[in-house]
This record gives structure tokens, sequence and C-alpha cells, in this order.
């Protein structure tokens, strides 16, 4: 995901990933120390299951193709 906090956000909008109340879970409101690291941690797991859901995608479409020659 890199170091720069903008693109964390920007992948939170993209993927439309809302918490309580239809708040952003990507913006930290609270100042509580530990809360960066939870939201961290869960954003990883969200991108992490993007990623296997695209694997399992294209695996899907490239077997597809190849039957149908």
């Amino acid at each position: 995901m890199g170091s720069d906090p903008k693109r964390g956000l920007i992948f939170c909008l993209w993927l439309g990933y809302l918490g309580k109340n239809g708040k952003k879970r990507c913006v930290i409101t609270e100042n509580e120390p530990v809360e960066p690291e939870k939201r961290l941690k869960d954003l990883d797991l969200v991108a992490s299951a993007v990623i296997i859901q695209n694997y399992v995608n294209m695996t899907l479409a490239v077997l597809f193709f190849t039957i149908e020659r």
C-alpha cells in the first residue's frame, strides 16, 4: 500500500469501504494510539481479499477461454 496516507484513503473510497453509521473506516476520528494499527490491519485484510478475488476471477477467465478453443 505504501507509506502515503492518501493512497490508503483512495483505496477505501474505491472499495466503498464504510464503517459505523456510513462513515469511512479509513478516516481515524478517535485519538487512541492503537486505532491506526487496527485500521491498517483491517485494511490489509480487505486488500488481500480483493487481490485473491482478482486472482480467482482471472484464473477462471483464462480457463474459460482455454476450454473454448
